[in-house]
């Protein structure tokens, strides 16, 4: 079950500013949880490929170091 507290943390706001989702059904909070869940996912693995294909135009050696800037990988 999607609470309203998982449904803000999900989209990193207060929980105050999704109260209005507890009038929701508990299937269109789930449904709504697990939209939430993939978008998050596309966005992780597009984030990946943009910074792969960035890496192609740093010249080999600097690329360790451009990844750390980066935030240390590609999780």
């Amino acid at each position: 079950m999607a609470t309203v507290g998982e449904l803000a943390a999900a989209l990193g706001l207060d929980e105050a500013a999704c109260a209005f989702l507890g009038d929701a059904s508990v299937t269109d909070r789930r449904s709504l949880a697990d939209a939430i869940e993939r978008a998050g996912k596309d966005r992780d693995r597009e984030l990946r490929t943009a910074v792969d294909q960035a890496l192609g135009f740093v010249p080999r050696p600097l690329r360790g170091r451009v990844l750390k800037m980066l935030g240390g990988g590609r999780g």
